[in-house]
Order: C-alpha cells, then structure tokens, then sequence
C-alpha cells in the first residue's frame, strides 16, 4: 500500500496518500494468541462470547476491508487451536457483520485544514470562528473542507527529540 508508514508489521497505522490515517489491529510479537479453550470448565455461553468480542474487536481496529479480512482470518485459526468449531466461529462472523453493517466503515477521503495550536482558555471561541470560516476556505480552495484544531497541553515527547535539526527550532524550557 502507498503511504508516508506503509509498513504495517512495523507500525499500527500509516497515513496514506490521501492524508487520512489508516490502521489495523495491532499484535505484539510476543503475543502467545492462544484464547480460553473450549475443553475448560467454563458455561458454554462464555466461549461464543469470548469469541464474538474477540471478532468485533478485529473488525474495529482496522480502517480497510483487506486487513479486517485478513486478521478475522488469522483470529479464526488462532480459535480454532483453542477448540473453537470454524462453523461456529463463521457463524459468529455472520452476526457480527450484521450487527456492524459492513466491517470496517471506511470514511470517503475529505480535505483537512488542521490548525495546530497551543491550548490556551478560549480554544473553543476559536475553533467556532474557523467552522464560520469554512464557506470561505471552500471558496478559496474549490472544494469541501473540514477544519480541524489539534491542541497541545504541554510539552510532549515530539516537541523535544527532533531527527532532523533543521526542520526543529529548539525552545527553552520557561
């Protein structure tokens, strides 16, 4: 996939080149994937029901079809090791696209106007004044824009370490 992060055994999301930020569940290498056993004393409700959260879970932590595809897949084998039946677990698949509609809702690409400012009192008097600006911004641009304001509280680790001098001005502590 294009993108500025495509490289998803790496990383949990990548923004892509339309701008919006994709991802997909992330799975620790350490992760044993091993889920409650099926041979366990445990009522029997709890094993469908572990693996029903488990499926829902995947479908929400990914942005595309493909990769929701892909790691609803690699789960079923993984609770299929656990003694979960595959007509069982496609049976719970079912009853959670339905519940979801179409797994994963994918947003249509919209231009974004980000303004990133410290937090200051009145933040919310400016982020009113930038939503009446919106007809404007189209105006200029030609076409729909959504304005978002990203605000910083505080210092954060991305304000200090800096890979490339030039593009960092460095701020002295107040």
């Amino acid at each position: 996939s294009s993108g500025i992060n495509a490289e998803w055994p790496l990383r949990p999301g990548y923004i892509d080149a339309d701008g919006l930020i994709q991802h997909r569940l992330y799975k620790k290498p350490t992760d044993s994937r091993s889920y409650l056993r099926t041979d366990s004393f445990h009522p029997p409700h709890i094993f469908d029901s572990v693996a029903y959260s488990q499926l829902l879970r995947v479908s929400k932590r990914n942005s595309t079809d493909v990769t929701a595809k892909e790691d609803i897949h690699e789960l079923k084998k993984d609770l299929e090791k656990s003694g979960h039946k595959m007509k069982t677990l496609d049976l719970l698949e079912e009853k959670m696209k339905n519940k979801k509609g179409e797994i994963p809702t994918v947003r249509e690409p919209q231009p974004t106007m980000t303004v990133v400012i410290n937090h200051f009192q009145e933040v919310d008097e400016l982020k009113t004044l930038l939503k009446g600006l919106e007809p404007d911004i189209r105006k200029l641009i030609g076409e729909e824009v959504r304005t978002l304001v990203a605000t910083r509280k505080g210092r954060s680790v991305g304000n200090i370490v800096c890979k490339n001098a030039q593009l960092c001005k460095s701020e002295e502590e107040p």
